[in-house]
Parts: structure tokens; C-alpha cells; sequence
């Protein structure tokens, strides 16, 4: 179940000590200030805005911009291609990314990604994985 008590968010807020950029769904990017100042979230409530843009573009002639970074989380945690995930990654220069354990494709793709490295966190509902860009960017460079 996805929630901000899971002990993935104390575990952040006791080791990410340092200012990072975590990517992670809408509902927890909410969480993860809360735990950790150093932490920076690449949307924050961007999401709300994905939810009625619809009914804003109606009522605005379809004048509405909506934040890059909602729609790469939304990009990001929907099903991206390896390209789509890598681009993001290092868009935002992510330096953690927090995954729902019920992404079962998601979790595999950052897995199999030479610089993705899975945390021995203590999440019960996320898994946790460090993006080493150095790695990240010497293996896309090759290919």
C-alpha cells in the first residue's frame, strides 16, 4: 500500500544528507520533503493539474501550460521506453529514483540499466534505486 509512513521515507530523511534530486510518483513527491530538506523532487502537486486539465483547457481556451516536470513523472511512471527513462534520469539529473513495488516492468527496466543501482533500503510498498550518471552516460555514449 502506498503511503507516506512507509520506512522507505525515514530511511531518505536519515541518508540523503546531501541536496539530491529524487524522482518519484506525485503522491509520494508530497512525502519526501517532509523526511528529507536535502531532498528536492523533480514535481511537486504537478500532478493535481494533469487530473482536471481537461476542464482548465475548456475554461481557458486551452491557454493552460502545464509544468515539464508533471508531465515527465507522469511520462516516467507510466510505461517509458529505455530511452524515455534514461532521458528523464538525466534531464532532471536524478540522483535517486523511488519506485512502487506493484511496477513490476518499471522495476525491472531500472534493474537491467548499467548506472541504475537497486538501494537495500527498508521500503515495504518502494524500491529504491541510485542513478550513477558517470555509468549512466559512459553506457549511452557506447550505444
Amino acid at each position: 500500500k502506498r503511503s507516506c509512513f512507509d520506512p522507505i521515507f525515514s530511511w531518505m530523511g536519515a541518508n540523503i544528507t546531501k541536496p539530491s534530486v529524487v524522482l518519484a510518483p506525485d503522491l509520494e513527491n508530497t512525502c519526501i520533503p517532509a523526511y528529507s530538506a536535502s531532498a528536492n523532487v523533480v514535481s511537486l502537486r504537478g500532478g493535481l493539474i494533469l487530473d482536471v486539465l481537461p476542464e482548465l483547457e475548456r475554461r481557458t481556451d486551452g491557454r493552460v501550460s502545464v509544468p515539464q516536470g508533471a508531465l515527465d513523472v507522469q511520462a516516467f511512471f507510466s510505461h517509458p521506453t529505455f530511452e524515455e527513462v534514461s532521458w528523464i534520469l538525466r534531464r532532471y539529473s536524478a540522483d535517486y529514483v523511488v519506485v512502487p513495488t506493484k511496477k513490476p516492468r518499471l522495476n525491472a527496466r531500472l534493474r537491467s540499466m548499467p548506472g541504475v543501482i537497486a538501494t537495500d533500503s527498508p521500503g515495504q510498498g518502494y524500491a529504491l534505486y541510485v542513478v550513477d550518471h558517470r555509468r549512466l552516460d559512459e553506457y549511452l555514449n557506447r550505444t
